[in-house]
């Protein structure tokens, strides 16, 4: 399948962060900014993030410049917990990503 388990080493460099609660559909945006500039920080270069503002999962896409920075941030945000909830951090394939991405309301 495309998405990779939490607990499994991956050589993907994107992940699919599940419960990031976006409070508004416009803190997209807000969200898509703080996430990267975390995973910049902690993790390694963020190439790119996108929040799907109509999902009400709170799907947060991250795609890292190399396979060692995602599976880091994956590590580190698994099972954290953000505006009350327990987010998953899962590797998705390149593919799938490339999906996800064309289906994306436009920002």
């Amino acid at each position: 399948k495309a998405i990779v388990g939490p607990n499994r080493r991956s050589n993907n460099n994107v992940l699919l962060v599940l419960n990031v609660v976006l409070a508004q559909k416009s803190f997209h945006v807000d969200i898509q900014e703080d996430v990267k500039e975390e995973c910049n920080s902690k993790f390694g270069r963020v190439l790119s993030v996108n929040a799907d503002r109509e999902n009400p999962n709170g799907l947060v896409y991250v795609q890292f410049e190399d396979v060692e920075s995602a599976v880091s941030a994956q590590r580190g945000l698994q099972g954290r917990y953000f505006a009350g909830k327990m987010i998953s951090a899962t590797f998705l394939s390149p593919t799938t990503f490339s999906q996800c991405l064309t289906q994306l309301p436009r920002q």
